[in-house]
């Protein structure tokens, strides 16, 4: 092997983050894709549906995972926020004029990559890519996807589409993390319109800010805070505030689950099986990923 496809794909994003810090942008699009849910016959990809008991409202659903359908009129309309405009047109670009990588990747893959970019770029974990999703393809495939119709709170339709990926308390908590990251609108940049201190930052701040409840100077949504009514979440919000590492370790996890969800069929990794830990987690000899990693491994392995 001698490059690197998830560097040079994540390459177009990284001048785009050089350009406008919307690194937010870009992941709140990607876990908003996560959550594509459809409800119905399915009749384009019936091998990519899963019966899935949702446990507060005993409503059987199909998901479907990411799917490409944020960058749909329809999608956009029910987001409501011109944060996820502005990233799909990043990602519109990216497709069109990015490199010989990112032109031959599907939508849901592009949306998908920019928020492991995003990630990493503000120094959060690395999470190996793995590419080969399908999208759906017109603007009528698209509005069968379930709308989500909260939006009380300035984070509340994004915590309810985490809510139906009936994930485990660990990773709620943990993809609730991503709220270190960015401001609430672009509209407001003021302490209230963000959740941390510093917003381009990925880290366990976030956690610690939800911990002070209303005594924080930043932004706390009912979402936020809901994550100290519940002793399971709390628990968690505790862990990750004391421990960024860990946070680092099932945040990552947590995010290329829901991003691989519904795909996992028609994925595929430049990287071998056994580097690739926890569904991603990615590793070398106990040290996170890098180029130069890579680089020692394959010296190595010509020695």
């Amino acid at each position: 092997k001698n490059m690197n496809l998830n560097h040079i794909a994540k390459k177009p994003f990284i001048d785009a983050f050089y350009q406008r810090p919307v690194m937010a942008h870009l992941l709140r699009t990607a876990l908003w894709d996560c959550g594509a849910v459809f409800n119905g016959t399915p009749v384009k990809y019936p091998q990519l549906y899963a019966a899935n008991l949702l446990s507060k409202n005993l409503t059987l659903f199909r998901f479907s995972g990411s799917r490409g359908v944020i960058r749909f009129d329809t999608e956009l309309q029910r987001a409501r926020n011109n944060q996820y405009n502005i990233a799909v047109q990043i990602i519109k670009d990216v497709k069109e004029n990015g490199n010989h990588i990112t032109e031959l990747l599907s939508y849901s893959d592009l949306i998908q990559l920019a928020g492991y970019t995003a990630v990493e770029y503000c120094g959060g974990p690395s999470m190996i890519f793995r590419m080969g999703r399908e999208d759906v393809e017109t603007e009528g495939e698209a509005s069968e996807a379930l709308a989500i119709k909260e939006h009380d709170h300035e984070n509340s339709a994004l915590v309810s589409k985490f809510n139906q990926l009936n994930l485990a308390p660990m990773e709620f908590v943990a993809l609730m993390g991503s709220y270190t990251l960015g401001f609430a609108s672009d509209d407001n940049k003021t302490r209230k319109g963000r959740w941390t201190m510093n917003p381009y930052m990925f880290d366990n701040s976030y956690f610690k800010e939800v911990l002070l409840a209303h005594n924080s100077k930043y932004l706390k949504t009912e979402g936020d805070l809901n994550l100290l009514n519940d002793p399971e979440t709390r628990e968690w919000v505790e862990k990750y505030a004391e421990d960024q590492n860990l946070f680092f370790e099932n945040y990552a996890r947590a995010h290329v689950k829901v991003s691989e969800h519904g795909q996992l069929d028609n994925l595929m990794s430049e990287f071998d099986e056994e580097n690739i830990v926890d569904g991603g987690y990615q590793e070398f000899r106990g040290l996170h990923w890098s180029a130069e990693e890579e680089r020692a491994q394959l010296l190595k392995k010509i020695e």
